[in-house]
This record gives C-alpha cells, sequence and structure tokens, in this order.
C-alpha cells in the first residue's frame, strides 16, 4: 500500500507518559483526534516537519496495549532527532502502513519490534 493520505496535519506537542523516552524511542505526543477519521491503527511510516526541517517518522496510532491502555493515542517516533520539542507545532503527513496495534511480552520483545518499526520506516522512504 502507497501513501494513505497526502494531506499534512499540523498540531501541537503535548507532555505524555514519556514511556518511549525510557525505551530509547522518545516520541512527540499528538491529540488522537488530528486523526479521527483513519480507522485502521498501527504503525505509519510519516513525513514530518519541524519548524525548516523535515524528518522521518515512525507515527503509532492507537491504544498501547502492552502498558494495558484501551485509549487511542497519537506519537511519533522522529527519526535522526534528539531535542526538547514540547509545544512546538509539527506538520506530518502518513505514509505507508507499517503493522497493526501487538502486545508484546515484555519490554525487550517491545523494544525489538519499535527497532523493526523504525528499519521498516527507513526502507519505506
Amino acid at each position: 500500500m502507497g501513501t494513505l493520505d497526502v494531506t499534512w496535519f499540523t498540531g501541537t506537542v503535548i507532555r505524555g507518559d514519556q514511556v518511549g523516552r525510557t525505551l530509547n524511542f522518545p516520541t512527540a505526543n499528538l491529540d488522537p483526534t488530528l486523526l479521527a477519521h483513519i480507522e485502521k491503527e498501527g504503525v505509519y511510516a510519516a513525513k514530518v516537519r519541524l519548524g525548516s526541517r523535515n524528518y522521518r517518522g515512525a507515527l503509532y496510532l492507537g491504544p498501547r496495549i502492552t502498558l494495558g491502555e484501551t485509549k487511542r493515542v497519537l506519537e511519533i517516533h522522529l527519526l535522526d532527532f534528539n531535542g526538547d520539542i514540547y509545544e512546538a507545532t509539527l506538520q506530518f503527513k502518513l505514509g505507508k502502513f507499517i503493522r497493526q496495534p501487538s502486545n508484546f511480552p515484555g519490554q525487550q520483545e517491545l523494544m525489538d519490534r519499535l527497532q523493526a518499526d523504525v528499519a521498516a520506516v527507513r526502507a519505506a522512504a
């Protein structure tokens, strides 16, 4: 499946639970209602604009099942980026669908899957 949506979405980075940071996969958390019209939950490749810079991102839309959550979240791990972007405005668009939400038995399995997701996002560009 190619690009799902050519629309650029704009959102403000909000403070999350900082779980991704503890896994060495920090994410920019956004209001999930930005993608309320997207029914297919899971990991997507994404193109991200932050100021005048462009990044690739691994976008996750859905509940964090491994954490026992049922509420929908929207978070993006920016590849090759390290910095504090709380309250920054991001623009993003969805690319290739990578995988559905999954439940992982432990932190190591989740981290392994996140590494595979990043590799898939790099390959999708």
